[in-house]
This record gives structure tokens, C-alpha cells and sequence, in this order.
């Protein structure tokens, strides 16, 4: 009899161990499969003209934009978030507006920032400690002298986050 009971025991704690092992990879899969949802870089096709046309402009024929991802974070009051344009824009400009998305408020704007390089704003200048959905517009700009600006705006993107700004308030 306590043979069998200890066969029982046994074989009872087995499936209960397996059990909280799936559980536990189950729980690891998924986060993971969730941090993974924003992509690094977005890449959207320009939708140029082609190059048969003679105009500057061929030379987007083929080309693509690629936008800097931003992913929801954690931050501290003096946190710098990197607003970069990636170099394999090339000549092409990129410039942000960081918009509160529940109020369609304006955050921050960059000037255009030249491919390979990045342009720092610190959320906590603006935003006081809480929670915060954030959209990333991105816009991108082609030198261009035969418009009125200098430039010819491109495709834009826009990249929904959630930021938590943590730290004291300052007094």
C-alpha cells in the first residue's frame, strides 16, 4: 500500500512540475512575441517618379524611405530619446513631430535631421511622471530647388507608443 502510494505521489508531482514548465514557456513565448510587435525599422516605398522623365526626381524611381521604429518604454525624468534618420536614406532629410495621442496636442518638433544622425529630446522637459500614448510622425524631405521650400515632402509614417515617465516631479 505505501508502495502504491508513493507511485501515486510520484507520478502526480511529474505532471504537476510539466505542467508549470509549459506554463512558464507558454507565458515566455508570448512575451517575447509582444516586445517583438514594434518593428526596429519601417521601411515604405516612396512611390517615385521614373526615371525616364529627365526630372530630379528619378532618382527616388525604386527607392525606399526607411523610418526609425520607437518602441514603449519606461523612462526617467532626464531621459534622452535619440530621434534618428538611418543612413541608408542618403541625401533624404527626416524631421518629427511627437504628438500626445489621446489629445492630438504638438510635443515636439525636430528641423530636419540629415541621414546618419540624430537629433536628442528629452520627454521629461515636456511630460510630468505618468502614462503616456505618444505617436512618432515621421517625415521625410528630399532637397529639391524647384519647390518653393527647398524641399519636397515624401511619405510619412507614424509610430503609436506608450511611454511611462517615472521619477519625482520637480518642484
Amino acid at each position: 500500500m505505501k508502495k502504491e502510494n508513493t507511485k501515486k505521489f510520484i507520478v502526480v508531482a511529474v505532471i504537476l512540475i510539466l505542467a508549470v514548465l509549459l506554463i512558464v514557456m507558454i507565458v515566455v513565448i508570448w512575451r517575447l512575441k509582444v516586445m517583438g510587435q514594434s518593428p526596429a525599422n519601417l521601411v515604405v516605398d516612396s512611390g517615385a517618379t521614373s526615371e525616364e522623365s529627365g526630372d530630379p526626381l528619378a532618382s527616388l524611381a525604386d527607392r525606399q524611405v526607411y523610418f526609425a521604429g520607437m518602441e514603449d518604454q519606461m523612462i526617467g525624468k532626464d531621459t534622452i530619446v535619440e530621434l534618428s534618420n538611418l543612413p541608408e536614406n542618403e541625401e533624404i532629410l527626416m524631421s518629427y513631430e511627437i504628438l500626445d495621442a489621446d489629445t492630438g496636442e504638438s510635443l515636439h518638433r525636430t528641423d530636419l535631421i540629415p541621414s546618419g544622425t540624430h537629433t536628442s529630446w528629452i520627454p521629461g522637459e515636456t511630460l510630468n511622471t505618468g502614462t503616456y500614448h505618444l505617436i512618432f510622425h515621421q517625415m521625410p524631405y528630399l532637397p529639391y530647388p524647384d519647390s518653393d521650400s527647398g524641399y519636397l515632402p515624401l511619405t510619412n509614417a507614424n509610430n503609436e507608443v506608450t511611454f511611462t515617465i517615472i521619477g519625482e516631479e520637480s518642484s
